[in-house]
């Protein structure tokens, strides 16, 4: 549950909780997007004997291990590398308390204003 933020250390604690329940859904939200496109799949071929809803379900079973494991290495790609990625594309740099003390202060004094 996020707590309500008072300062830069609620802030990130308040992302960083976010993010986790982002992850965690990240892996439903894939598997249900391929279900729902077995699913209109199965219902475009129109086979008369075939239960489109259960086929669907045992296709997206079928391939529920390769997803997660596709899932999987995209989390440990952007684990290692999400911060390199974002600092190289937005030529950004990491500030500190000792490096930048005048921006810090701004920065922290708009997250506790907010």
């Amino acid at each position: 549950m996020a707590v309500t933020a008072v300062g830069l250390k609620t802030h990130i604690y308040n992302n960083n909780v976010k993010s986790a329940v982002l992850l965690g859904s990240f892996p439903l939200l894939i598997l249900s997007m391929v279900f729902v496109f077995y699913l209109s799949m199965y219902h475009l071929a129109k086979h008369p004997n075939v239960d489109t809803a259960s086929a669907a379900w045992d296709s997206t079973i079928i391939a529920a291990p390769y997803l997660l494991l596709g899932i999987g290495i995209w989390f440990i790609i952007a684990y290692f590398f999400h911060s390199k990625i974002i600092h190289k594309t937005s030529g950004s740099v990491n500030i500190d308390r000792k490096t930048y003390p005048k921006i810090y202060n701004m920065l922290e004094n708009l997250c506790i204003s907010r």
